[in-house]
């Protein structure tokens, strides 16, 4: 075989074994690369390579393995069995001995590690801490060393004559939480007399040698035996280099690009000192450890591990640090200057964990730096030394899925890896499955990724389902459970230090450091939900301290908020150009419990409904996309705003801000939420007025303002009862709006009411009456100079005379609409506008202009990404002009994307209307039992939702009649008994399919 050649192998990709069992793994690995293609260059080193890969390739094809993957010029394999495994390993040395490489070259040595154990294979790669440990022992070893697990040299011991293996002793690996016994492998004669024997290695292992081997097997194996190293240093394991790291308790999860990042600052001779900053319980430490756990091979005079928590004078760390060096300390000599001088000339890592509250040492750390100049300095701390050299590391949390992850990828999220394997160790039966998947996911998205949060709650699963862990933290969350939050967060684990004990203790720890002041807005910070921006927290905490008359100036709260974020007790987050800050979770909670600040929530409420009502006037305007997304944005603050008026008797305020937000939450497709709101907030109202009862002083009212509002809640009530097919409540409701309004003169109003009742009337199919409202909107809107509703008027014009099948006068309405539209910048009444113009050109037989039309309409509703309220009726409208004209794959293709949006919003009268669409395609396509049977469930599903008054509704009926008459009714009976055992959610699948 020519091996420089031959690149047969090198796209080798078998299948893997199967999809969960267990597999004898290998890893490879070359011994100095690094320095080979320093020394070599990339030339050579390409060719070495090349046939290092062949020689490792052909060896594992032979064997039956299978290459699971590859890391630089490390490779990993999997083998059906131990003794494979291990014979594959043996050929790969021997080979590798016995090849002639480059003339600069002697030999190219290798290690190989070799372990057996349980994997699962998640999109075609294997998963597993069977593969960790294969590579950690692989990591131990020395190039041209075989090294097998405890696990494997039970299943191949016997296989193997006597005096095959030898035991290593038991060790500490890198992220490994037991200690393994190691053994290696020492080739028995008779396995290497069956790999040199081989035809496809005969241009390496020349004939005559093997027939001069001699026969007896003592001489055989002194000819052979030494061709392959048997002596080795020791392994290159944490128990054979000086440390004093202690051992891990458990698994070490996820933060692979933490570890290496950290790692690289020091082998790189980037940095010196590097400070681990982030809140507590974030995992500092546990990184810490893990990233001196790797480099315990970098430093000849070890890693050394100080922990300050439990020190409380600065003076004492210097102290410390001589105690774990075992520094001889003589009493007359200064202690910073025996640490000095023991230390000069040494290479080694002090871990120093734990500084925060020991701030002045800082400068004693600088001074071991500047005159130690072999010395490296890893710390952990709340915030960074901010001394020269440092390089600051903000631990992140742990990746958290978002809602929308499905039960395959959840596992790659690694707190959800650590939620399982801490949740495994209490309860060694707990899986994740399709039940609780959602919970898990969600518990870790609700503290934050936060190790300890995650550990602590994962302990949870002895006795609560993961579920019923979720309830509690949202009710905490929520204030809504009595004052005993810490029983959920809290360990009793007495190997856990004191101020882990419990998540608060963590937090009652750091939040005693600060200052008397940063106490105070911290503690003011806590009440914000879902974050918020400096602006606001200015105004609203400034606003409070006055009311307490407390002491926090409005010049220093941004000056403290910078403070608190460098101590990692705020979090940042980029929004729309703008950085938003806001608390983790379980810190959240604890400042809640402790104390709730004077005149906070009053002053949070009042900023809250002001932003609300200005942003509702912006949601008419060019700012209306960016508006949208700080709406949503600021959605939790909404949310509390109106949990403390339902606490506190304030049905105004809620009344007010339920009405400064029912535009936002049409648009954005909250309809039940905003419906909940909007009917308590109504009724409410309407049952205090005549007692006055319900208003307190904190907000001025008087009657009038309390009749306007109710009547303003009417008719955003009114719109979405009127979506719901509920048009009686709806036009009741607008037309007691509309009363108020004109007995008060409130113009605006008037023109909103009739507008609304208008848009009922057309549900309704009472064109006419229809007319008559919009016209009179219309006119009052240009007597107010109100372009915005005047745009609103002509558009709902132009849908009546639409209906009427007037398109030239639908038209002429739809284009004023549009101009005003543009001229505001108002880009959803861009896209109404030309959705409408689509659909009356492609009535008129217009295909490309209606397609103009659609098209921009669509990537204007697309650039509200927190909407998709419209995308499903554009995207059918897309699809009615590609079948119109023939195109049945582009119907389909927009088609199938509406019944996506519609799925996801889960409206079943929306739903029936894509269903109508389909059965309009199977139509064209001359399906025509697929076709009725479509046609049938919608008919049913707009029979069950009330929504017989939809136009569609009509549409189906028709189509049901004349295929009715063309298939007869027998067929159509059979097809109704057919179409009621599958669920909708089954058609809709196949409609997806």
């Amino acid at each position: 075989m020519d091996l420089k050649k031959d690149n047969s192998v090198l796209t080798h990709n078998p299948q893997p074994h199967s999809s969960v069992g267990t597999l004898t793994l290998m890893f490879t690995d070359i011994e100095g690369s690094t320095l080979l293609w320093e020394a070599h260059g990339n030339a050579v080193m390409t060719e070495v390579i090349n046939t290092h890969n062949t020689i490792l390739r052909t060896a594992n094809s032979a064997w039956g393995g299978t290459e699971m993957g590859n890391e630089g010029d490390a490779l990993f394999f999997a083998f059906p069995t131990a003794s494979a495994a291990i014979m594959c390993a043996l050929e790969i040395q021997l080979v590798l001995n016995a090849y002639q490489w480059h003339e600069n070259i002697k030999t190219l040595r290798v290690r190989i590690g070799i372990h057996t154990g349980d994997m699962i294979l998640l999109d075609d790669k294997y998963h597993g801490m069977a593969a960790n440990l294969a590579k950690r022992i692989t990591d131990a070893g020395h190039g041209g060393q075989i090294l097998l697990s405890a696990v494997t040299h039970e299943l191949v011991k016997t296989q193997f004559s006597p005096g095959s293996f030898v035991a290593l002793g038991t060790h500490r690996l890198k992220n490994i939480q037991h200690p393994e016994a190691i053994f290696q492998f020492l080739a028995p004669r008779a396995s290497i007399l069956k790999i040199t024997s081989e035809e496809r290695w005969q241009d390496v292992f020349h004939k005559e040698a093997q027939e001069n081997i001699p026969q007896d097997e003592e001489s055989a194996d002194r000819a052979l035996i030494p061709k392959l190293q048997t002596e080795f240093p020791p392994l290159k394991t944490v128990n054979n280099s000086p440390n004093n790291l202690p051992a891990p308790i458990n698994s070490f999860i996820g933060r692979e690009t933490e570890v290496h990042r950290i790692v690289e600052y020091f082998t790189n001779g980037q940095e010196r000192l590097v400070t681990l900053t982030g809140p507590g319980g974030i995992g500092k430490t546990r990184l810490a450890l893990q990233v001196a756990t790797e480099l315990h091979d970098t430093y000849p005079d070890g890693v050394w591990f100080i922990a300050l928590a439990d020190l409380r004078q600065p003076t004492h760390v210097i102290t410390e640090i001589a105690t774990v060096l075992a520094i001889p300390l003589k009493p007359t000599q200064d202690v910073m200057e025996q640490v000095i001088s023991y230390l000069l000339g040494k290479t080694l890592l002090l871990v120093l964990d734990n500084l925060e509250h020991l701030m002045d040492a800082s400068q004693d750390v600088k001074t071991l730096l500047l005159r130690c100049p072999t010395l490296h300095c890893l710390t952990t701390s709340r915030e960074p030394l901010k001394i020269a050299g440092e390089q600051r590391f903000i631990v992140p949390p742990l990746s958290i899925p978002s809602e929308d992850v499905d039960y395959e990828t959840l596992y790659y999220y690694e707190s959800v890896q650590l939620f399982l394997a801490r949740a495994e160790a209490v309860a060694p039966d707990f899986q994740l499955t399709t039940d609780n998947a959602k919970a898990i996911g969600a518990i870790c998205r609700m503290v934050d990724g936060l190790s300890l949060a995650i550990e602590l709650t994962a302990a949870r699963v002895r006795g609560m389902a993961p579920q019923h862990i979720l309830d509690r933290l949202r009710a905490l969350l929520d204030n809504s459970l009595s004052n005993k939050p810490s029983a959920l967060l809290s360990t009793s684990n007495r190997d856990v230090p004191a101020r882990h004990q419990t998540l608060n203790a963590v937090i009652d720890w750091s939040y005693k450091l600060l200052e008397p002041e940063e106490q105070l807005l911290l503690c003011q910070l806590a009440f914000f939900s879902g974050g918020f921006f400096l602006e606001a927290a200015e105004t609203i905490c400034s606003s409070a301290c006055v009311q307490a008359e407390q002491d926090l100036p409005y010049t220093e709260t941004i000056d403290l908020i910078f403070n608190l974020h460098d101590k990692s007790l705020l979090v940042t987050e980029e929004h729309l150009t703008r950085t938003r800050y806001r608390l983790p979770a379980p810190l959240q909670l604890y400042l809640r419990e402790k104390q709730q600040p004077t005149g906070f929530r009053e002053a949070h409420a009042h900023y809250y409904l002001t932003l609300a009502q200005e942003q509702d006037r912006k949601l008419e305007g060019p700012e209306q996309s960016d508006t949208l997304s700080e709406m949503a944005i600021e959605l939790d603050n909404f949310r509390a705003v109106f949990r403390f008026a339902q606490e506190n008797n304030e049905w105004l305020l809620f009344g007010q801000l339920a009405a400064a937000l029912s535009k936002f939450f049409y648009i954005h497709g909250l309809w039940t939420e905003g419906l909940e709101w909007l009917k308590q907030a109504e009724s409410e109202l309407h049952q205090r007025l005549g007692e006055h009862q319900g208003f307190e002083n904190t907000f001025e009212t008087n009657e009038m303002s309390v009749q306007l509002t109710i009547a303003e809640l009417r008719v955003a009530l009114a719109r979405f009862y009127n979506e719901q097919q509920e048009c009686e409540t709806a036009r009741q409701l607008c037309e007691n709006a509309l009363q108020v309004f004109r007995t008060v003169g409130q113009q605006l109003g008037v023109v909103k009411a009739l507008n609304c009742l208008g848009i009922i009337a057309r549900y309704e199919k009472k064109l006419k009456e229809a007319d008559t409202h919009f016209t009179e909107a219309l006119e009052i809107a240009k007597v107010l100079g109100d372009k915005w509703h005047i745009a609103s008027v002509l558009n709902n014009l132009g849908i009546t005379a639409y209906n009427r099948r007037h398109f030239e006068a639908a038209k002429l309405h739809y284009t004023e609409s549009l101009h005003l539209a543009r001229e505001l910048g108002d880009k959803l009444g861009i896209a109404y506008a030309l959705n409408n113009l689509g659909k009356t050109a492609n009535q008129q037989g217009l295909r490309e202009e209606a397609q103009r039309y659609y098209t921009e309409s669509l990537r204007l509703t697309r650039d509200f990404s927190t909407s998709n309220v419209g995308l499903p009726y554009l995207l059918d409208s897309l699809g009615k002009v590609a079948l119109r004209h023939g195109k049945h794959e582009e119907a389909r293709h927009y088609y199938t994307a509406s019944l996506e949006y519609r799925k996801e919003n889960g409206n079943p009268r929306e739903i029936a209307d894509s269903l109508y669409q389909f059965g309009q395609l199977a139509h064209a396509e001359g399906e025509f039992e697929q076709s009725l049977c479509l046609f049938l469930k919608a008919a049913s599903i707009y029979s069950e939702t009330d929504a017989t008054t939809s136009f569609y509704a009509d549409a189906v009926n028709n189509a049901i009649k004349a295929l009715a008459a063309e298939l007869g009714s027998e067929k159509v009976e059979k097809l109704k008994l057919e179409m009621e055992t599958p669920t909708l959610e089954q058609i809709v699948n196949m409609c997806l399919s």
